[in-house]
């Protein structure tokens, strides 16, 4: 049954503050050109096919009382370090030379900065159970067990915390080119990447 499409779902909740991702090169810096920032934080936003992935996560969740099964394969570590993969220099004219720096680094961050934020600002409340009970019982990383659904929260997270903590330009510059790739790649893998149902709370 096709469920209706809102424009966007609320944000996850309980809400906390969490530090900013330690990026490449990252520093937090004094003020800069809001204007600039903004313009740079637009390439943070979700295409439309993941906004109505995160819609359909949220009717799940809030309105049918359903949870991600956990552990999710692949996890949002296999996801992150996949898409490094495809992030290779040109040699000979292919893009067959070793693994970009910036962007293993970009997916290592984000990997820590997951684990760091998934139990205080990317759960709904009605998912908090299954985070307790599933994780006392699973020794290991939450970036092992979650993926790509709980992984697109963040996305919509970053700009926020990354603001509050003032991150300087450069680094929120590196961050949205990234970011973009990332996000073509999880609409190419969509199939892979994303669950079609979830499974009912208990």
């Amino acid at each position: 049954q096709t469920r209706p499409r809102r424009d966007a779902p609320p944000r996850p909740s309980p809400y906390a503050r969490a530090p900013a991702p330690s990026l490449p090169n990252g520093k937090k810096n004094g003020p800069t050109n809001a204007k600039a920032l903004k313009e740079l934080y637009r390439q943070y936003e979700l295409p439309p096919a993941l906004k109505r992935q995160m819609v359909d996560d949220w009717e799940f969740v809030t309105k049918e009382r359903r949870w991600v099964t956990l552990p999710r394969d692949p996890c949002v570590a296999d996801l992150l370090m996949a898409w490094a993969q495809t992030q290779r220099a040109k040699k000979n004219g292919a893009r067959n030379g070793p693994v970009d720096r910036n962007a293993r680094e970009v997916a290592e961050a984000l990997i820590d900065y997951f684990d760091a934020a998934l139990g205080t600002m990317l759960l709904y409340r009605s998912e908090r159970l299954q985070y307790n009970n599933f994780m006392a019982k699973r020794k290991g990383k939450p970036s092992k067990v979650y993926g790509a659904e709980h992984l697109c929260r963040l996305f919509v997270e970053l700009p926020r915390v990354m603001q509050q903590a003032r991150v300087d330009e450069k680094t929120v510059r590196l961050l949205g080119e990234k970011l973009v790739d990332i996000y073509k790649f999880l609409e190419y893998n969509g199939r892979i990447a994303f669950l079609v149902e979830y499974q009912a709370a208990r």
